[in-house]
């Protein structure tokens, strides 16, 4: 839904990430202490969203990328820090870069 002069894509994936962080508490069945937001946020996207565990670029899994790179990036530097998520509403495409 990138239109030129905005740019939806930070915005669903800021909301997206946050909606992680809540599920993840919410199943843990308390909130976060200092520290265990990763442990939280990694476990929920391992147990429900069954991302690929293999090493796309031999350094980092998926979910720890999805947490540091761009669950982090966002919350903290409004940016994806490394790689990217490209989208387009019709026809359906998305594609995640880890460089």
């Amino acid at each position: 839904m990138k239109t030129p002069g905005n740019d939806l894509g930070l915005i669903l994936a800021t909301a997206i990430c946050a909606g992680i962080s809540a599920a993840s508490t919410f199943y843990a069945g308390r909130e976060a202490k200092r520290g265990e937001d990763k442990r939280f946020f990694t476990g929920f996207v391992t147990r429900y969203m069954q991302l690929p565990s293999q090493k796309p670029n031999h350094r980092i899994v998926w979910v720890e990328w999805l947490y540091k790179d761009v669950r982090c990036g966002l919350a903290h530097n409004f940016t994806i820090m490394h790689g990217g998520i490209e989208y387009q509403i019709s026809p359906l495409y998305t594609e995640i870069s880890l460089r």
